[in-house]
């Protein structure tokens, strides 16, 4: 009532914020944006929105509901950006696990790439989805800095993570389960990632090369992980020229062997329960 009744104050005012706005975006210093999907948005203009809408910083939000990714119509990045999924309608209140992305059998969902002109670090962040049903590896990267999955459910998918060329991934607090890998690539496949680091998360009835496949990996540390009673033709946990420490997990009932330790590696393994794994021959 006070800005209606005087008008050139409102004005003033008006004038004073966005001179404000205009000096601190100049500054480099902008409020990252927050950006709200809906299961009324059509998927397959999405990734066309983030391309020409997200800036680096910003935050994509997916409300309750399942999602169907048609026919290729992945999510392709090459910005810094946090995807959140399970908000509610008000965007408000973030229930995870409740946002499904479902890929229809086809192509992967999230594919994040660094731009070969980009300067300064580039991250990623995933929060609170269900990823199903895709086609091809759901969630792959190649030379970000940073990439964090966090409090995902990704289940029965061909392939899961795949991460190459990073210099930093977290992943915690996630369920793999029920997704197959071909003969050459892990549930977990990552390569020449510098630090890596897997926390609270559960692998279970897998199928594929390994539950974890680790190549190059300068640092390695799983923790307070349960993988069991997945199938495949290397280790549970396979290194490779890496170095891992291992730590309050439990690697049990796998039809492979439970830690497949290769050449040039150091392991260290504490306070652990490695039971019941057995490995199946090539015949």
């Amino acid at each position: 009532m006070f800005l209606h009744e005087d008008e050139t104050f409102f004005k003033k005012f008006f004038v004073v914020l966005t001179h404000f706005f205009l000096v601190v975006n100049l500054g480099g210093v902008t409020e990252a944006a927050i950006h709200k999907i809906t299961p009324a948005t059509d998927i397959s203009k999405l990734n066309d929105f983030i391309t020409e809408s997200a800036d680096n910083g910003d935050e994509i939000r997916f409300e309750k509901g399942t999602y169907y990714f048609p026919s290729y119509s992945n999510i392709s990045v090459n910005k810094s950006l946090t995807f959140s999924g399970g908000w509610d309608s008000d965007f408000n209140t973030q229930t995870p696990g409740t946002t499904v992305l479902n890929g229809t059998n086809v192509g992967n969902i999230f594919h994040f790439w660094k731009p070969n002109d980009a300067t300064g670090e580039y991250t990623v962040k995933l929060d609170g989805f269900t990823i199903t049903r895709t086609g091809g590896t759901p969630i792959l990267t190649y030379e970000f800095d940073n990439v964090v999955i966090s409090n995902c459910n990704i289940t029965d998918n061909s392939g899961c993570i795949s991460v190459t060329d990073t210099q930093q991934l977290i992943i915690k607090d996630c369920v793999l389960s029920n997704n197959t890998a071909n003969d050459y690539n892990g549930i977990i496949d990552l390569r020449d990632v510098n630090t890596a680091t897997i926390t609270g998360s559960t692998l279970s009835d897998n199928g594929g090369n390994s539950s974890i496949y680790v190549a190059r990996c300068n640092n390695l540390t799983l923790s307070d992980c349960t993988v069991t009673n997945n199938t495949g033709g290397l280790g549970s946990i396979y290194l490779y020229e890496s170095n891992a420490t291992i730590t309050e997990s439990a690697i049990t009932d796998n039809k492979r062997t439970g830690i497949y330790v290769n050449q040039n590696c150091v392991a260290t393994i504490e306070n652990c329960k490695i039971a019941n794994n057995w490995f199946i021959p090539e015949s």
